[in-house]
């Protein structure tokens, strides 16, 4: 008997796969409802909210049809944007800092060109400062990983990294620090 920790999308795609080759399982679920993140939650008089965004941007053929089979879905592009003391950037805010003050970019590319070197990275705060420096990670991706993940960088590892960031080199994230960009760089190129 396989047990599985979590009804989320994560636990209830185990729960079906291992279903598919015929392995004995059961999934617990500490919550009344099933769903993960995906669940929502009841307040007042009946007002539902989601626990958070219903968006997938899976690469996976498997995957879209997958969801297809069981939903309707719309795609489309997104267009993200960081708020950041006053100034709105499209995102990854690393490849397009041209609306921020010439102090600002001074600091962030001064940082990042003197960022420092590290082959093997303890933690995903470690990992940040080797690609983007110190100013960047501090006030822009701390922030923003505290805020989507609930906790601080550096209790996070590094093996679920893949392709989910930019990491520009040097000439394409000057050019994003000069001039608006008109690529998407954000690693969701489509969402449904």
């Amino acid at each position: 008997m396989i047990a599985i920790l979590g009804a989320g999308i994560s636990g209830i795609s185990a729960g079906y796969h291992l279903g598919l080759k015929g392995r004995e399982h059961i999934v617990f679920e500490r919550n009344e409802s099933w769903g993960g993140l995906c669940d929502n939650f009841t307040m007042g008089n009946g007002f539902r909210f989601d626990y958070f965004v219903h968006l997938s941007f899976a690469k996976s053929d498997y995957v879209k049809e997958l969801f297809a089979k069981s939903t309707d879905y719309i795609k489309h592009k997104p267009f993200s944007t960081n708020y950041y003391k006053g100034y709105w950037l499209k995102h990854p805010a690393q490849n397009n800092l041209a609306g921020l003050p010439v102090d600002e970019k001074v600091k962030i590319i001064t940082d990042f060109i003197n960022r420092p070197s590290n082959d093997n990275p303890q933690n995903y705060k470690e990992w940040l400062t080797c690609q983007f420096g110190n100013y960047f990670t501090e006030n822009f991706s701390d922030v923003y990983t505290k805020k989507y993940w609930t906790v601080k960088a550096e209790e996070l590892t590094t093996d679920w990294l893949g392709g989910r960031f930019s990491l520009p080199p040097l000439d394409t994230f000057l050019r994003g620090a000069f001039e608006e960009q008109n690529e998407n760089f954000y690693y969701a190129q489509e969402m449904r």
